[in-house]
């Protein structure tokens, strides 16, 4: 008696069988029938033929369906990328901009674009190695030559827009926020030319004795009230 070879659950061997549409319904299934439990009200076992084959079937996934749902996550998320790309063709060709594609895709239009052009240059490539399922030379070009202007580059630098969104504050912006809120505790500021980094304490404590910083007599200037002068420095 033979048997035959073992053939290893990947991607690769999914991804040529099942289109998408089949590839999702198989996912559902199996991930569905590991957490299944039957509703009484709604879901009867004895009548309903759909629950009829679980009635007497533990639903937890074995080894090889397991990696199955696995493998099948991957084929599904492949796809989806791949559609991804054609419909950004789609609405490029119909005039949308990066702004556009951007919110429906979620994402910064900085990046959609960058991810698209990667897209391109993969299919290229894909074909240059005899891919007959990726985008011909004239398909890339054509691509390449769509009206939408690429948006521009973000920067990070102070003040400047970054791709968290918003503005990322500046050394001079965040010191004037925390003098307008807290009480100044050192004459120091990264906005003037030269100044010294010292590190200062929470409001209303005196800082440590490694932040001696424009102290007169060990004490900070204007924080120690002359009745408040520890005592064994009068003078006799």
């Amino acid at each position: 008696m033979t048997t035959l070879p073992e053939v290893a659950i990947t991607p690769e061997v999914l991804e040529s069988e099942l289109s998408l549409m089949t590839a999702v319904t198989r996912l559902d299934f199996l991930s569905r029938r590991d957490n299944v439990a039957i509703d009484a009200p709604t879901d009867n076992a004895d009548t309903d033929d759909d629950w009829l084959s679980f009635k007497d079937v533990g639903t937890s996934l074995d080894v090889e369906e397991a990696l199955e749902l696995l493998a099948l996550g991957e084929v599904v998320a492949r796809k989806a990328h791949s559609n991804r790309h054609l419909g950004i063709r789609a609405a490029l060709r119909g005039g949308a901009g990066w702004p556009q594609i951007a919110a429906a895709l979620g994402t910064s239009p900085r990046a959609a674009w960058e991810d698209h052009t990667a897209w391109l240059d993969g299919q290229e490539q894909a074909r240059e190695r005899g891919d007959a399922d990726a985008l011909d030379a004239a398909a890339v070009t054509a691509a390449r030559e769509r009206p939408a202007a690429a948006p521009p580059e973000q920067t990070a630098h102070d003040g400047a827009p970054h791709p968290g969104g918003g503005r990322r504050s500046s050394p001079c912006e965040a010191h004037r926020l925390l003098d307008s809120s807290t009480p100044r505790q050192l004459d120091s500021s990264p906005c003037r030319p030269g100044h010294e980094s010292t590190r200062a304490g929470p409001p209303g404590r005196m800082p440590g004795a490694g932040t001696r910083s424009r102290l007169t007599g060990g004490r900070h200037r204007g924080l120690l009230p002359a009745a408040t002068e520890p005592r064994g420095t009068e003078q006799a």
